[in-house]
Parts: structure tokens; sequence; C-alpha cells
């Protein structure tokens, strides 16, 4: 499992680098939204500077590519480089929890928490599988 969790710390440091360039230099905390600026395009304002999803022009007024435009913006102001952070650091958290001297004596995890237990080996597995397309993903890792 020492080669799992390095693949997961590996693909989580990858994930903050891209968050933090996504961030365009500007505070990684600002909020991004989606906002119609027209009754044709979408844009994403990420952190103050708006970013076009889409323009379905005005020969393209069709109702499903502008709702599906909609939901394209609210993605990707969903998934902004402060959440992507967030949860990063939540991961990592988890697998400093998985190594037993990542926990004080005063600290102790839960018995069935520890290296080798069915449920931590699960549970990285899991962690993992968003990545099963990354070309060193192992499919004996895959749950």
């Amino acid at each position: 499992m020492d080669d799992l969790v390095q693949f997961l710390r590996d693909r989580l440091a990858e994930d903050a680098k891209t968050a933090l360039s996504a961030a365009l230099g500007r505070s990684k905390y600002a909020a991004w939204r989606a906002e119609e600026t027209d009754v044709y395009t979408q844009e994403v304002i990420l952190s103050g500077h708006a970013h076009r999803v889409a323009d379905t022009g005005p020969t393209y007024p069709g109702a499903d590519d502008y709702e599906e435009d909609a939901a394209r913006a609210a993605h990707i102001a969903r998934h902004d480089p402060a959440r992507v952070l967030r949860e990063v650091e939540a991961k990592r958290r988890i697998l400093d929890s998985y190594l037993p001297d990542a926990v004080s004596a005063d600290e102790q995890i839960n018995e069935e928490w520890h290296t080798g237990s069915a449920l931590a080996d699960d549970l990285l597995c899991l962690l993992a599988l968003p990545y099963s397309d990354h070309p060193d993903y192992r499919d004996d890792w895959r749950p």
C-alpha cells in the first residue's frame, strides 16, 4: 500500500499545483461564480475577471444549448481553486491518519484504522479511483 499512498500524494500535489495556477496569481480563496452576461453568453467570473464559457450567438438561440452552457459555467465555478485546495487538504489528512506514525500516542485511532486494515486499504483504493485514468494507476488498486 506504500505505492498507493505515494501515488495519491503525487496526484494531490498535482491537483494543488493546478489549482494554484488556475487562481491566476490572485488570492487562492477568491470565490468563482457563474453568471449570465447576456441572453447568449455564459461566463465564469474567476477572481473578478470574466472568462467566456460559451457564446451561442444570435444565430443559435436554442434553449438546450443555453442550458448546457449554464451548466458548464456552474460546474467550473463550483470547482474553483479554493474548493480544490480544501479537498486536497482533506485527502492529505486522511492519508496522514492512515500512517500510524502520523498519530501521537494521545490521539490513538480506532483499532480498525491502521495500515493494512481492510477499512483503511479500501478507503485508499476509493481515494485513488478518480485517478484511474492516470498512467501510473494500477488495476490492482481498483476497488
